[in-house]
């Protein structure tokens, strides 16, 4: 027996059994746990540590704090790239919640209690998830294009969408014609791809900056992520071309006007801070554009922008219809019946009026308002006799 040969090639020794290296990236790999171990350690002493925000949930502007590692993005030549470009390193070595199209958001000196308005937001357009370290290429969001949306109760609403206008117009010439001469020009704008952005539409017409009119003529959102998932889309390319302004685009709210008639809530009075109070109602389940001879019963209240009611703040109402002659009385054309002790009212038409729409103001008054001034919302209802098909 003491000749006898052992073979020990295979035999693991201690350093062997600590070190497992499973493929695939699994959280079991020793060097990758050895690497998280040291990214965690040294974690507080990195010089550019901030503090951003991130969407959790796409299109609904839902940030969340979240520290990171900022760097500046370098070109193939080692040169910084501009200041609207830069990477984000994670703690997590192998983070993926974020992908094309995920947005962040943060102020210049990355102040979480700054105001909303003062903050940009960026949007990933790379990202790494083959080197040892996460990390994500962000881009600023230089633009903002306003559309309107319509919810199930049939009230439009403004939604404001950040986007990427690229920095150059292109196909800047004149288009001549045997009546007129116009100008032409084209744009690109980069965006996410959600519930609202996936509903543009060729021709939809956006104000761009503060003063010009321009009309969709392509969108590009079959870029997927998934080869098999079309709907798997993190970022659209949209392609613009100027447009004619039209009387009906409205420069201040930077919507641009679509021909299609909607029933909008317009409030003032309903800032304080980062909290917007406005009336909603929570009957009807959907308001028509048009007012006809059946009666429609309003249940007005106060709430915030995520739709949480502010319960006991009294709201009152009044009409007035456009253009009505001096002497007229608005009942010869509108029921309206309003109780005063819960603020709930009822419209209906009586006959058809031509000279303009029907304008309905709900408001909450200064000793009652949250924000300590009068909260005033109104829309407009046509009381013209509908189209009959």
């Amino acid at each position: 027996m003491a000749n006898k040969v052992y073979n020990i090639t295979d035999t693991p020794d201690l350093y062997d059994i600590l070190s497992k290296t499973p493929k695939n990236f699994d959280t079991e790999n020793y060097f990758l746990k050895e690497l998280q171990h040291k990214v965690n350690s040294s974690w507080c002493y990195r010089p550019n540590r901030v503090d951003v925000e991130f969407e959790q949930d796409w299109g609904k502007e839902n940030y969340f704090p979240l520290e990171v590692v900022i760097n500046s993005v370098k070109s193939d030549k080692g040169e910084d790239l501009s200041n609207d470009c830069r990477r984000i390193i994670f703690r997590n070595i192998q983070e993926h919640r974020f992908s094309l199209g995920s947005k962040f958001r943060f102020s210049e000196n990355y102040n979480l209690k700054e105001f909303d308005k003062n903050k940009n937001v960026w949007l990933v357009t790379n990202f790494d998830r083959v080197s040892m370290t996460s990390s994500v290429i962000i881009e600023r969001c230089n633009g903002s294009i306003g559309s309107i949306v319509v919810d199930e109760q049939g009230v439009s609403k403004y939604h404001y969408e950040p986007v990427i206008q690229g920095r150059n117009l292109y196909s800047t010439t004149l288009r001549y014609a045997d009546p007129i001469v116009s100008p032409q020009s084209q744009l690109t704008i980069v965006c996410q791809h959600n519930k609202y952005t996936k509903e543009y539409f060729i021709n939809q017409r956006f104000i761009i900056g503060y003063d010009k009119v321009y009309r969709i003529t392509a969108i590009n959102k079959h870029y997927s992520d998934l080869t098999y998932d079309p709907n798997d889309v993190g970022l659209m390319k949209i392609y613009l071309e100027l447009t004619e302004k039209s009387y009906y685009d409205n420069f201040e709210t930077r919507i641009a006007y679509q021909m299609t008639p909607t029933v909008h809530f317009s409030t003032t009075g309903g800032d304080l801070g980062n909290l917007q109070y406005s009336i909603g109602f929570k009957e009807p389940e959907f308001i028509p554009t048009d007012l006809s001879s059946e009666q429609i019963h309003f249940v007005p209240f106060v709430q915030i922008q995520d739709g949480t009611e502010i319960p006991d703040i009294p709201i009152s109402t009044e009409i007035t219809l456009q253009n009505l002659p001096s002497g007229v009385d608005i009942s010869a054309y509108i029921n309206f019946e309003y109780d005063s002790q819960t603020g709930e009212f009822s419209l209906s038409r009586i006959r058809p009026y031509l000279a303009g729409d029907l304008i309905v103001k709900c408001s909450v008054a200064e000793e009652d308002s949250p924000t300590g001034e009068e909260i005033l919302t109104e829309f407009v209802l046509v009381v013209r006799r509908p189209q009959e098909v």
